[in-house]
């Protein structure tokens, strides 16, 4: 049978630093067993996402295979893969599996003459951070690297959007993802490393006949990049100070901050726990 190609989270993650450096105290709860935290529901644009990043993931991994001479059928054809995936998580996801697949489909007849080579498919890749004599790990997991005919290395991430607008590139810039992707690239590929490309793909709305795409490469930010690498450091070594002096994961640092309680997909999902502390979580058990 072939094989379903899903990685799952990456191990030190940078997105869980993002995390912690957002709210450590938002981090700590994750931490918690029992998790006191109120049951999870995925939106629609979640599993929208995830489904068309299981196509496209297959799509380019078959695509692998075939340049290096192995067997693609190893793996699911994309539509089926989609499928696969929605099966695992149950009716909520298999709703969304003829339109993830209309929008994939639609992205290899458009990108389907495309001139490189696949180097990698959802990869974890490793940044190790130095301090004061202390070492940590850090991890990104790519979507897709590939070698671009000149023979430059690139970083591509999927991105499925509602709408795709001049706003749209630009919130990525100061993005960790992709502040990480400019030190991961470096360490991994040094000069060859070109820079990370967003890989947009608009999902096609009741008006439109067509799917929106576009790439581009991430715009530059040198001086973030510089500034991530002291971050990442700095917000490791606080983490430490917080376990070695064996603060209750119920009192890390909170953030208290209108713009991070409130965040651009809605209220924190912790507002009740750091409004009431345990006694809200004893209410939502």
């Amino acid at each position: 049978m072939p094989t379903l190609l899903y990685t799952g989270p990456s191990p030190h993650s940078g997105h869980r630093f993002d995390k912690f450096n957002r709210c450590p105290q938002r981090w700590a709860y994750d931490q918690i067993e029992p998790s006191p935290l109120p049951a999870r529901t995925e939106s629609p644009a979640l599993i929208k996402g995830s489904l068309g990043h299981i196509g496209l993931a297959h799509y380019y991994r078959r695509l692998q295979a075939t340049q290096e001479g192995d067997d693609p059928s190893q793996w699911w054809a994309p539509m089926r893969a989609i499928e696969e995936r929605a099966a695992q998580e149950g009716p909520a996801w298999m709703r969304f599996v003829s339109v993830a697949q209309a929008a994939v489909e639609a992205y290899e007849w458009h990108y389907g003459q495309q001139q490189i080579r696949v180097l990698a498919v959802e990869k974890s890749y490793e940044l190790p951070i130095e301090w004061k004599g202390r070492s940590w790990l850090i991890t990104r997991s790519a979507d897709l690297v590939i070698e671009a005919p000149g023979g430059d290395v690139r970083i591509v991430d999927h991105k499925f959007v509602g709408r795709l607008n001049n706003r749209t590139l630009g919130r990525y810039q100061l993005a960790g993802q992709f502040l990480d992707y400019a030190l991961i690239g470096k360490h991994h590929w040094g000069d060859r490393y070109d820079g990370a490309y967003l890989n947009f793909i608009e999902w096609r709305s009741d008006t439109a006949k067509t799917h929106k795409m576009e790439q581009h490469l991430c715009p530059l930010a040198p001086n973030a990049v510089a500034a991530r690498s002291d971050q990442l450091k700095y917000g490791h070594a606080m983490r430490d100070k917080l376990r070695a002096a064996d603060v209750d994961l119920w009192d890390y640092p909170k953030r208290l901050n209108e713009q991070v309680c409130n965040g651009p997909y809605g209220l924190c999902d912790a507002t009740a726990l750091c409004a009431f502390g345990k006694v809200a979580a004893e209410k939502l058990v």
